[in-house]
């Protein structure tokens, strides 16, 4: 079987069949000279090797026969495991080829060392790709509503939590962070209630915990400054610099339409003790201070998040219901 820590190494495959594989696996050029950080050369071979975009495990035995000695059941779980194929449905009677995109997303929670050893530079073109093929698969349309998430500020948040019952609860790495990765917020915030096939629990890349394991996972991540998104199926603590939700809010011009936002934050300026902290947590730039050195603030920016108001300490900053 594939070693559960990959050691990945220079090789060389004949243009063609790299060639052919970049082009199913949705690789843009640019990548090309670090698919060896990403890929084993196997697995390059493998999705090469394939005539059919969705394949049994028998057929994938009979292609790998001519590649390696890898028993088909190993090599088929440890390329689910690391996002280069996919279920074709909870039956798990068949796979299908992923994408690059898939690809990174689990490589960038799952090995984040390794996504690390791939220069910078490439780092960001990798990433910025990514976002935008995240962009790509939303409703053009600037005032729809693409995806279910919604802004909730903490004390909802943890309403919403309690509300989920028994439901098995799960956390893992951040995909923004870890992919964007330079922001020094912590990373290992995320949390999941999705459980089906190609979700992250079911590639092993998330590890269960208890609902005020969770909550406190939350509460922490209030504290570092990050903003709580949810839908249906998890919850993020975002920043403004990585997350994907809030970078294409502001491509989308949909500040209040996307992520669904429930508040605006008010200023009592009698109550502030002028600390600056609220400048320093929020990051859309609501706050400032004018010339003389007093805090105004710009409701318009607000995404009513409310990490400035849990840390207020004269209590100016309450969230209003829109």
């Amino acid at each position: 079987m594939i070693e559960e820590k990959p050691k990945y190494s220079d090789w060389s495959l004949d243009d063609d069949v790299v060639s052919t594989f970049m082009k199913r696996f949705n690789v843009p050029g640019f990548a090309k000279d670090v698919l060896n950080r990403i890929f084993y050369k196997e697995e390059v071979q493998f999705i090469s090797a394939l005539d059919t975009d969705i394949f049994t495990a028998e057929q994938a035995g009979d292609v790998l026969k001519n590649i390696c000695s890898i028993s088909a059941d190993d090599f088929l779980a440890n390329m689910y495991r690391r996002g280069v194929i996919s279920y074709t449905g909870e039956d798990r009677k068949a796979y299908s080829i992923a994408d690059l995109y898939v690809r990174l997303d689990v490589m960038g929670v799952t090995e984040q060392e390794q996504y690390r050893s791939i220069p910078k530079e490439m780092q960001k073109k990798l990433a910025d790709w990514s976002f935008h093929q995240f962009l790509n698969d939303l409703d053009p349309d600037p005032n729809a509503v693409p995806t279910q998430d919604e802004i909730l500020p903490l004390e909802d948040m943890l309403k919403f939590m309690d509300s989920q019952g028994d439901r098995p609860v799960y956390t893992n790495n951040c995909d923004c962070k870890s992919l964007n990765g330079e922001c020094g917020m912590p990373r290992d915030v995320c949390i999941t209630y999705k459980t089906k096939v190609n979700s992250y629990v079911d590639r092993g890349a998330a590890k269960k915990i208890t609902p005020e394991e969770a909550k406190a996972i939350v509460r922490r991540a209030d504290n570092a400054g990050l903003m709580h998104t949810k839908n249906r199926n998890g919850i993020c603590n975002c920043c403004g610099d990585c997350c994907v939700l809030f970078r294409g809010q502001k491509v989308r011009g949909s500040k209040g339409i996307w992520p669904v936002q429930h508040y605006l934050i008010s200023y009592n300026a009698e109550s502030c003790k002028q600390c600056g902290l609220c400048i320093k947590r929020c990051w859309m730039g609501v706050f400032t201070k004018n010339i003389d050195g007093k805090i105004e603030a710009d409701p318009s920016k607000c995404v009513g998040c409310g990490i400035c108001a849990t840390k207020c300490p004269g209590k100016a900053l309450t969230l209003k219901s829109i």
